[in-house]
């Protein structure tokens, strides 16, 4: 939980981008084990967000779809669905992901 909250920061430096990727690895390998309270849903966007991290932004944005086809009201994907269409110059996708997510909420 603690890697999805730091990878959803609005503008993290490297060294928070290093310690979100490094939390959500742990957790996501926690997971894996049987020890984390993570949800299937909640595991598939920490695993999102760690390719969104390192710069993977189809994949993550493949993931990233996945989890609203289980869960369209997860807002978290949606900012992130946002932040990836602004990273490649899309405003107007960026513009409907960030609308939608103040909606949600």
């Amino acid at each position: 939980e603690r890697g999805l909250l730091r990878a959803a920061a609005p503008s993290p430096d490297a060294a928070a981008i290093a310690a979100a990727i490094e939390d959500l690895e742990a957790g996501l390998a926690a997971s894996a084990d049987g020890a984390s309270v993570l949800g299937s849903v909640d595991r598939l966007f920490a695993r999102a967000e760690l390719l969104r991290l390192r710069d993977a932004d189809e994949q993550a944005e493949d993931l990233l779809r996945e989890v609203l086809e289980y869960e369209p009201t997860h807002v978290a994907a949606r900012r992130s669905l946002a932040r990836l269409a602004l990273r490649r110059g899309d405003e107007d996708l960026a513009r409907y992901y960030a609308a939608s997510a103040v909606d949600l909420q």
